[in-house]
Order: structure tokens, then C-alpha cells, then sequence
């Protein structure tokens, strides 16, 4: 009998939440399946060298239907309010950015030049033109116009029957999984987790934006003026009826706690500038933040994600956790929900000067088996995480977990099957695991490896794995590679793991018993502990 099957890191309602100022026709509920619909005409007929060029797959993925129909009963939906510096055109003077695609990309009237053309935010993301002014134009907290409002679309649908009729089940800790799937095994239960720490406060002004591109942050003196703000939104959201399991604390701009880690390829940072801030440590309004969201004096504790954290701020975290008097003796748990693994590099203090010089050089190294960027988790992040009894979410995004002529090789093919090059990214997303129990050199490795996939998060999927609907076939391919004896290798990239290294690093277990901990069991075991 099939395993069941759980996500750390998904976005269900993204998508169908921001389409609802739309027209009739074009809302959707986190039930359906759909392609985006692109406003533009002439954006409609490019929609394939969009998808190619932003590494964005232009339709829904983890939607409730295609989680239930890949055998889903625990995934973890992860609110995340739009950023406006998402919406705001790149200042730097680049070659790439030439005249025809800031004529095609950015508003040329004030006021509001030098923000990016609704349709084209249309193009990248399905949201409705409608849902996007309403970002741009009217979010003055983010608290308060997007989290709120998304965590209540989502507990609209509380209790609703999904096609094939299973249930829909948002619960409140472990307790209530254990029931929900002894009443009804086909049950999908679904936690909540927020991406961004910018939720918690206001939205900046497009002229801050616009102007800060380049600020770096190093020498602010920091007012506590906001943390009032912080606190109060905290303290309310730990009152919810499902208050979220965890958040990372930055996403892909500034938020003024701290340093993000580079997020978006070449071509998206055309558009958008990520450099305000990025890769600094987490600075003293942070620290504050961050203690008040681990407390259980007001509320239920909410665990910190690493994901999007510069190697700086992991720096921080990590020292936080060991030194801090509130904070050293109470055995939080570390996650990081959708990441790759890095293999050049071993401690925080590498990953921090890759941070600051080469990230760029990694991105554009056409010998790198995996993602080397520091976005990534290096050995000395997997032994944290392994130290706290952590999490670690392995992302379905090829351009995360692989580095991008390995990709290129596979979507080739050169006269391969479908079956061989699925195969190959089998091979992929076993590498990422196995780099992890390498680090560790222990059977226990695998314990703390699970999937997050980020579906709906603007990835570009797995050819194999469009889906949530398609995760057991993704499953399937990975347990051929660990049966068939082979190796994970390809001639002229600097990462590789014979048959022997592999079977080494299993540790005497079963293929498919490692694979049920890694689709499954590890999540639940994490969850038995840490959601309560």
C-alpha cells in the first residue's frame, strides 16, 4: 500500500487568494487547478519565453485537489504577503535592461515611473491586475491588507470537500492530525507557516524603494521605534484560531531587520533590485523580533525558518540560540522549509565571503553539479539543524538544487527516454539528500530530510514533477536510482557519489523505507515534537 505523503513548504492559496478583486470569471478558490491569466495580448503569446526566461512555471501546483490526487495528508501552506519592492523597476544602469524592454516593463508616467507594468507583474505571477494595483496602491500594512486577509480566505474553506471527496482540515496541533486521519485516513490537514517578517509590519513607500536600491545598511542607528508595531501584530497573530508553525524571518527584499541571501536569477534581477541590505547580519530590531516570535509568554511559540536568511543572519541565529539567557536552554528546533544544499563550501564563514564576492561566479559555473549560491545550506547549517532536532525541506525548483547546465544537459536530452531523463533528475534531488547524510556521516542523517516543495512559490518545477498531483511519480524515479545500483555522476561537473558512496550513506536501510522518511515520516516525527 502507498505511503501517504507530507510538504513543508507550500503555497496553495497564493495564486487563488490574489485573484479575488479580479473578474468573476478569473477567481479562483485553493480547490482548482488553472493556468494564469495572462491580461496582456501580446504577454499571452509570449507565455513560454516568459516561463523560460523568469523560471516560472505559469500555473497552479499545490492547489488542495492536486495535493489530496499525489496522496497528501499534511502540507504545510505558506502565507505570503507580496513585497512591493517586487513592483519596483531596477535603477542600476545595465546593458541588459535596453530601451524596447523598459518601454515593455515599467510605467514611464508619474507617478508612478519607475514601478513595473501591472501586466507584466500579471505575466510573471497570475495574480489579477486588480489584486496587483491593489498592492501597489492601497497595502499600507502589511499586517493588515494581506496576511490577515489571505489566513482568513483560507479558513474560509475550513472543512470543505475537494474533488474525489476528501476533506480540507486546518488544525491546530498534532492531536488534531492524529484524529482528523483516524476519522477519515484521506483527510488533507493543513498548517499554516508565513514567508517574510515584512508581514508583520507596514509597507514602505515606491519612493523609499526607489531610492534605497543601493543603501547598504552597514551603518544604521537603529530606533526601536517600529518594534511597538511588531509586538502588538505578534501578539494578535499568536491569538489566531491557526497561528502559523513558522516563518522565515526575510524574504527576497529589505525589511529592515536584517540581511536577506540573493534569491532571483540574472534575467529577474533585470527588473528587480534585491540589493538593499542584502547579506548584512540581523541587526538589534531584529534580535527583538525574533525573541518575541520564540516566546511562549505571549502565545504560541512561532519557530524561525531560516530559508532566505544571508549566511550573516545564520550566523546570528545560531549564536541566539546558544548564548542568549531567554533563549540557550529551550531546545528550539532549526528549519529551513525549501532549500538546496551547497558542496564547496563547508562553514558559515565561506558561505558569508561567497555572500559578499562570488555569488554571482557560482550562479554562472558551468562545473557545478548542484546549487553552490549561498542561499543554500552548507555542512555547518545541516549540523545545526541536525544538533536541534531540525528540519530541512528539499525544494522542487531546478534552478535551486541544481546548478544550471546540469539542467540544460537533462532538458537536452540527446537521445534519451523520458524515462532516462527523469532519471537524471531522480539523481538530482537524491544528491541533495545524500550531500546531507555525507555531511553527517550517520544513519540519523535521514531523519531530518523532507520535502519542501514550494510549489506556487514562482518556481520552475521538475519536468517529471509539474506538480503536487505528480509527487509519487518523482518518488518512483528516485527509487529506481537506489535500486538500479547506479551512480550520480556526470562527466565535467565537480560533484559526484558512486554506487558504493551511495550505498554506503544508506546505512543498511531499505530504499523505500528511506523514502517514506523522507515523503513522510520525518515530517510527522517533527511535527509529533514541535506542533503542539
Amino acid at each position: 500500500m502507498p505511503h501517504p505523503y507530507a510538504d513543508i513548504h507550500c503555497h496553495s492559496t497564493s495564486k487563488a487568494f490574489n485573484t479575488q478583486r479580479g473578474p468573476e470569471e478569473h477567481k479562483l478558490d485553493p480547490f482548482q487547478s488553472a493556468p494564469n491569466f495572462i491580461n496582456s495580448w501580446l504577454l499571452s503569446r509570449l507565455r513560454s519565453v516568459i516561463e523560460k526566461a523568469s523560471e516560472i512555471l505559469l500555473a497552479t501546483q499545490s492547489n488542495f485537489d492536486n495535493l489530496s490526487a499525489g496522496g497528501h495528508r499534511i502540507a504545510i501552506v505558506s502565507i505570503t504577503p507580496p513585497e512591493k519592492g517586487f513592483y519596483v523597476m531596477n535603477q542600476k544602469d545595465d546593458p541588459l535592461l535596453n530601451d524596447t524592454l523598459k518601454t515593455l516593463a515599467a510605467f514611464q508616467k508619474v507617478p508612478f515611473t519607475g514601478t513595473i507594468k501591472n501586466e507584466v507583474i500579471n505575466a510573471l505571477t497570475g495574480f489579477s491586475l486588480e489584486d496587483i494595483k491593489f498592492c501597489k496602491y492601497d497595502t499600507i500594512s502589511y499586517f493588515r491588507h494581506s496576511l490577515k486577509p489571505e489566513f482568513e480566505f483560507l479558513e474560509s474553506f475550513n472543512g470543505k470537500k475537494g474533488k474525489g471527496g476528501y476533506t480540507m482540515r486546518l488544525v491546530k496541533n498534532y492531536a488534531e492530525i492524529e484524529t482528523a486521519l483516524n476519522d477519515d485516513p484521506n483527510t488533507l490537514c493543513i498548517l499554516t507557516s508565513i514567508e517574510g517578517t515584512h508581514s508583520l509590519y507596514n509597507a514602505p513607500g515606491f519612493g523609499d524603494l526607489l531610492r534605497n536600491q543601493t543603501t547598504t545598511h552597514k551603518d544604521d542607528v537603529y530606533n526601536f521605534t517600529p518594534l511597538a508595531e511588531y509586538l502588538n501584530n505578534i501578539t494578535e497573530m499568536k491569538t489566531w484560531a491557526h497561528p502559523p508553525l513558522f516563518m522565515t524571518f526575510y524574504h527576497h527584499t529589505w525589511n529592515g531587520l536584517g540581511g536577506h541571501a540573493r534569491s532571483l536569477n540574472a534575467m529577474m534581477t533585470v527588473l528587480i533590485n534585491q540589493e538593499e541590505g542584502i547579506n548584512l547580519g540581523i541587526n538589534p530590531l531584529g534580535i527583538q523580533v525574533i525573541k518575541h516570535l520564540l516566546s511562549t509568554k505571549n502565545g504560541k511559540r512561532v519557530l524561525i525558518d531560516i530559508k532566505h536568511m544571508s549566511p550573516r543572519s545564520r550566523k546570528d541565529y545560531y549564536a541566539l540560540l546558544s548564548a542568549d539567557p531567554e533563549l540557550m536552554n529551550e531546545n528550539i528546533p532549526i528549519i529551513c522549509s525549501h532549500t538546496g544544499v551547497n558542496t564547496k563550501r563547508s562553514t558559515i564563514e565561506g558561505m558569508i565571503e561567497l555572500s559578499d564576492t562570488t555569488d554571482w561566479d557560482e550562479l554562472d559555473d558551468t562545473t557545478n553539479y548542484l546549487h553552490e549560491c549561498s542561499i543554500n545550506l552548507c555542512a555547518e547549517d545541516i549540523e545545526h539543524i541536525f544538533n536541534s532536532k531540525g528540519l530541512i525541506g528539499i525544494q522542487l525548483d531546478e534552478k535551486r538544487i541544481a546548478g544550471k547546465e546540469i539542467i540544460k544537459i537533462i532538458q537536452q536530452k540527446d537521445g534519451a527516454t523520458d524515462d532516462e531523463v527523469n532519471m537524471q533528475y531522480a539523481k538530482v534531488v537524491l544528491a541533495n539528500m545524500l550531500r546531507i547524510v555525507q555531511v553527517l556521516n550517520k544513519k540519523e542523517g535521514w531523519d531530518i530530510i523532507s520535502i519542501g516543495s514550494d510549489f506556487d512559490g514562482l518556481i520552475n518545477h521538475l519536468n517529471c514533477c509539474p506538480s503536487s498531483a505528480q509527487v509519487p511519480t518523482l518518488e518512483g524515479y528516485m527509487l529506481k536510482v537506489l535500486e538500479s545500483n547506479a551512480d550520480i555522476s556526470q562527466e565535467g561537473f565537480n560533484y559526484s557519489l558512486t554506487a558504493g558512496e551511495i550505498q554506503t550513506l544508506i546505512f543498511g536501510m531499505q530504499p523505500q523505507d528511506i523514502l517514506e522518511k523522507v515523503f513522510y515520516s520525518n515530517a510527522v516525527n517533527f511535527l509529533k515534537n514541535s506542533f503542539v
